[in-house]
């Protein structure tokens, strides 16, 4: 029996539409990358609350005490709670009110309904769980993936939230997560890199306006012209994006936005793929024992 006998025509739509999504997520650490990530992850349940979060775990198993390095969601497009869903791990409030351990068992990767593990009946009690419930949300689907092994408290958090107006959460749609968390898991280590980063190491709005410009071809006059801003102003801009991404050369910059290697001769960098694709073939591969524990 393949994976595909649990699922349904829109649960593989949606897992479609995610993975397409995901592999265009910004290689670099920007201020909109967990949001963008919610918006990808979105695709496998549109009604869905979506929150990604990229944490330092304070205590072993993940309920304590917890550093929010990024975090950023998005709500349904009929819900009243687009500006705040955002803040559910922010102003102090870390720890996802539930064990990160408990999610991953031991693994890299880790998907499951909230209702099946043991951090459930206390969940509804904990700041996180108090701060969902004011959004409606009674069921959650979560995950969690880390960006590193040689750190392995340093984790990608997701969540997806359901009210009381909409199905709960399936087996299968903890299936579905799987690849997908593994993805975007994936993609946040290319992104935000081996160690935490910072507001001033973080790429705004407006640089990230200009590396899409750069990458485009465009020369800094022809960006200031577009921008409608003076050629210092965007040059200062340049010399920023050099420093906060380790770039030391244009080129460089702009392979590491793309999230392309840097090194080797420019035939080699011209016909390798993606890093992100790499990465996705072998998180395929990875992911088939716990795919096949979830189906017995």
């Amino acid at each position: 029996m393949t994976i595909t006998a649990n699922l349904s025509g829109e649960q593989l739509r949606g897992l479609t539409h995610a993975a397409a999504s995901l592999a265009r997520l910004p290689a670099v650490p920007t201020q909109s990358w967990c949001a963008e990530a919610s918006a990808a992850i979105q695709h496998i349940r549109s009604t869905a609350f979506v929150l990604v979060t990229l944490l330092t775990n304070g205590e072993q198993g993940g309920s304590g005490p917890a550093s929010v390095e990024a975090t950023g969601g998005l709500a349904p497009a009929a819900s009243a709670f687009h500006e705040d869903i955002g803040r559910i791990h922010s102003d102090g409030v870390g720890a996802p009110g539930w064990r990160v351990a408990e999610a991953l068992q031991g693994e890299r990767i880790g998907a499951a309904r909230l209702r099946d593990l043991s951090s459930w009946s206390a969940w509804s009690f904990t700041a996180a769980g108090k701060r969902w419930k004011r959004f409606g949300v009674n069921d959650l689907l979560i995950g969690a993936g880390c960006l590193h092994p040689e750190n392995p408290n340093r984790v990608l958090v997701v969540e997806l939230g359901a009210g009381p107006e909409y199905p709960p959460f399936a087996q299968s749609d903890a299936i579905v997560l799987a690849p997908i968390l593994e993805m975007v898991t994936e993609r946040a280590a290319i992104a935000f890199g081996m160690l935490p980063v910072t507001a001033s190491s973080t790429v705004t709005p407006r640089e990230e306006q200009i590396l899409q410009l750069l990458t485009l071809g465009c020369t800094v006059r022809e960006i200031a012209e577009r921008l409608s801003r003076s050629r210092h102003t965007v040059h200062d801009h340049v010399k920023s994006l050099h420093r906060k991404l380790g770039a030391t050369t244009r080129g460089a910059l702009i392979a590491r936005y793309l999230g392309r290697p840097t090194e080797g001769s420019a035939e080699e960098r011209a016909s390798s793929p993606p890093a992100i694709v790499t990465k996705m073939a072998a998180s395929a591969t990875s992911m088939r024992p716990w795919l096949a524990a979830q189906e017995r």
